[in-house]
């Protein structure tokens, strides 16, 4: 019998403040505020742990997949579409083979967190179903979210990671 966890997260909508919560930029906006509120359109993951090594990627609402043979596999160059869930599962390094399939409700550059919310119920999912807890990588490069300097990135490009302890409540 496979295992299969659903989960799901709201979409927002900003009414003040807009992105002042990303990193670096609150630093720059003192003191920054942002306004928002969870919205009924939700984004949710379904993973299901397969028999053999192979990891699924279907988005219902991009109407696009992705196949590998196997967790070590997995790249979203070629899948532009897949890349943010690609990478969320490269992240958490699968050993065993998994389905997964991503749907948002929200409007693809709606501007209200579908993105966001899909990487929730992704992170959320796959622990759950793999009963595993994630492990992050090596403190020295882990990126630091609460940092005071600014980030020589450009916003939207860094990666950071939860607690390694985080897990679906």
């Amino acid at each position: 019998m496979s295992r299969t966890v659903i989960a799901a997260a709201p979409t927002r909508i900003d009414f003040a403040g807009g992105t002042l919560d990303i990193p670096p930029l609150y630093l720059f906006h003192q003191p920054a505020c942002t306004v928002n509120v969870a919205i009924d359109l939700c984004a949710g993951a379904t993973v299901r742990v397969r028999r053999d090594t192979t990891v699924v990627l279907r988005s219902v609402d991009q109407r696009r997949a992705a196949r590998w043979p196997d967790g070590g596999a997995i790249e979203w160059r070629h899948h532009p579409f897949l890349e943010l869930a690609a990478r969320l599962l490269l992240s958490f390094a699968p050993s065993p083979g998994l389905d997964v399939t991503t749907e948002c409700q929200a409007p693809p550059g709606a501007g209200t967190g579908g993105s966001s919310a899909l990487a929730i119920a992704l992170a959320a999912a796959w622990p759950a179903c793999c009963a595993a807890a994630w492990a992050a990588p090596p403190s020295s490069s882990t990126p630091r979210p609460w940092r005071r300097r600014p980030s020589r990135s450009p916003p939207g490009t860094r990666i950071t990671w939860p607690p390694p302890t985080a897990g679906p409540a």
